[in-house]
């Protein structure tokens, strides 16, 4: 694996991991009916502190999402500081990278098989992605790689930014406070501590979902810029039955819900100090185990602004 592509396949999982990906979402609920699903940028107030703002991001260098609209501008040039779900900074870029190679000497091929690995390189080549790449990495490392649409890959190898760069970089220009809410060890977690057989069952249903995968991004790209929060997961469930489903549901668990409560714990004293802004994946905001909820729950006060 050349340095290049090994820091930008690390730069990439992680984007993917923070993605509304597919994959994620087969087994979620439908958010259409339940709370917090319209709006992408939230106003938390906490008592006698100036107001916070939440904002759901979709992580993508499509400029329409990556280009702060003007409710978001405005917010930026006021805050204290910015929060996004990881800062990618070198050292997290690297152990992404790092994570997700084979290291025991065995190859892709070797876990996956011949025909499922016939697959794969097939699937890649869409990508620009060798075989003597593909075979280094985990299924994981795959499956997450190719839940992302090739045109949003190319994006991001072009360099181009996506909505939370933006955000972080906006706030370093102005020299605020820069958090990052998780650390990469954790999210790396959420993906490498399943088993290989179940890497493999996902990443089986991946490459079932393949041929869908730019089609379904545009649906949850035009429900993002609508602020339909709701039909950013209806948009997401409209995929393929799969015979995984219980993996599925574990998967959007641990990727979503118990994020979300950790996610709750740690921005908290943000929002207690006030004028923070926070940025993370739309999918964790709304329903009732997602973090608007949960804040709500907390007594902060949760109002939309646009």
């Amino acid at each position: 694996m050349t340095r290049r592509f090994g820091r930008y396949a690390g730069l990439h999982l992680i984007q993917a991991a923070l993605f509304s990906s597919a994959l994620a979402f087969l087994a979620a609920p439908a958010a259409a009916q339940e709370p917090y699903s319209q709006g992408r940028l939230w106003m938390v107030e906490a008592p006698d502190v100036a107001p916070s703002y939440l904002v759901g991001t979709m992580h993508s260098a499509d400029p329409a999402i990556a280009t702060p609209w003007p409710a978001l501008a405005h917010v930026m040039d006021g805050v204290d500081s910015v929060t996004v779900e990881l800062v990618l900074d070198d050292a997290a870029v690297m152990a992404m990278g790092q994570a997700m190679i084979l290291t025991d000497g065995r190859t892709l091929g070797d876990i996956a098989g011949p025909e499922r690995m016939a697959r794969i390189e097939a699937v890649g080549a869409n990508y620009g992605m060798p075989p003597e790449v593909l075979q280094r990495l985990w299924p994981w490392a795959v499956s997450m790689v190719f839940s992302v649409p090739p045109s949003e890959l190319q994006r991001q190898a072009a360099g181009e930014p996506m909505l939370d760069n933006a955000l972080r970089e906006h706030g370093e220009a102005r020299g605020i406070a820069i958090y990052g809410i998780e650390t990469v060890e954790e999210q790396i977690a959420v993906f490498a501590d399943y088993s290989e057989e179940d890497q493999l069952a996902l990443l089986d249903l991946t490459l079932d979902m393949h041929s869908q995968v730019e089609t379904e991004f545009n649906k949850m790209r035009n429900a993002w810029l609508a602020g339909d929060l709701g039909g950013l997961y209806d948009a997401a469930m409209d995929l393929p039955a799969t015979d995984s489903s219980d993996l599925v549901e574990n998967f959007v668990t641990r990727l979503v819900q118990e994020r979300n409560y950790r996610m709750t714990e740690r921005i908290t004293p943000l929002l207690d100090q006030g004028n923070a802004l926070i940025a993370v994946g739309a999918l964790h905001l709304p329903g009732e185990e997602g973090l608007l909820s949960l804040l709500a729950q907390q007594g902060y006060m949760v109002s939309p602004v646009e």
